[in-house]
């Protein structure tokens, strides 16, 4: 089957279809763009978390964690709530999560293989644009986010896959890490924000690079300190199947990872989320000029590509 495009209807939203000999991507462009399916036909599996019940439309602003706890999503401009630190926008609040995944995306069909989603900040004046297409085993995204404004623009853009995974998967880098930056974990195991720790193995003896069980009730978002060095990380699955994120490390400069066992919500996923900022909060990353800028009437390219590998 060479690649193709089409849409139908999935439950109450349309759906986006990607399809090629190798790899099956479900989008739903109504519901923030959100991938809820990317299955490897080879093996039949299921790399996304699935949604339990019905599929909940978000009200703008709300926290994301009152809905759909599944798929692959996009955070911009910012990952948790916090203020916009400078003029025009100083003091603007910024959502939860972001804002793009509670939005309803234009789309539009290029060729049989290529789809293009487009959406419109609404607290800060970003325009979000990402072009998808099926390279044989790879699902690749370019983006471009564009300033309409005069004045440069502040951001955060990270991906939030929430991998469906099992015991026993593992990270892997391109490069050797020695450090982590925790911004989360659970009952304050590895300490509180901004806690640093050794990687892969922490003081307390945790492995950080490797799921667990569920009763484990663990939950960790950590970033690595290792700004502009890594470019893939891989999450290898006990069978040798693996699911592999690639990206330019000079636009997508920092990693974190979202590792929860049980911890949070007694849900069991694994997230890589390569972003244009660290620590999550706009407002701090600007602090520490850990952050990304769209020049005046500007914009801001990148790429991600998802592998299957089996």
């Amino acid at each position: 089957m060479a690649e193709r495009v089409y849409a139908l209807r999935q439950s109450k939203f349309d759906a986006l279809i990607l399809e090629n000999n190798q790899v099956k991507v479900v989008i739903l462009p109504n519901l923030g763009s959100k991938i809820i399916s990317l299955i490897n036909k080879k093996t039949g599996r299921e790399f996304c978390c699935q949604q339990q019940g019905e599929w909940k439309i978000p009200v703008f602003g709300d926290l994301w964690e009152n809905y759909n706890l599944s798929g692959f999503d996009e955070m911009v401009p910012s990952v948790l709530p916090g203020f916009y630190p400078e003029e025009p926008w100083v003091g603007t609040p910024l959502a939860d999560h972001g804002e793009v995944w509670a939005l309803p995306w234009e789309w539009s069909q290029h060729s049989e293989n290529n789809v293009t989603l487009m959406v419109h900040g609404i607290r800060i004046p970003y325009i979000l644009h990402k072009n998808l297409s099926l390279e044989n085993n790879s699902l690749v995204f370019h983006y471009l986010i564009q300033n309409p404004t005069p004045f440069p623009m502040k951001f955060i853009w990270a991906y939030h896959p929430l991998v469906k995974v099992e015991p026993g998967c593992r990270i892997e880098l391109n490069r050797p890490v020695d450090t982590v930056t925790f911004v989360y974990s659970a009952g304050t195991r590895q300490g509180s924000y901004f806690t640093q720790q050794k990687w892969p193995i922490t003081s307390n003896g945790d492995d950080l690079s490797i799921m667990g069980d569920l009763l484990i009730k663990r939950a960790e978002k950590y970033y690595f300190n290792a700004k502009g060095i890594i470019e893939r990380v891989k999450i290898s699955f006990p069978d040798r199947e693996n699911l592999a994120f690639s990206f330019p490390s000079a636009k997508v400069p920092y990693v974190g990872v979202w590792l929860n066992q049980g911890g949070w919500k007694n849900e069991y996923h694994l997230a890589i989320e390569p972003a244009t900022g660290f620590l999550d909060r706009l407002d701090l990353a600007a602090l520490s000029d850990s952050i990304s800028i769209i020049p005046p009437h500007g914009s801001y390219e990148w790429y991600l590509q998802i592998e299957v590998e089996y």
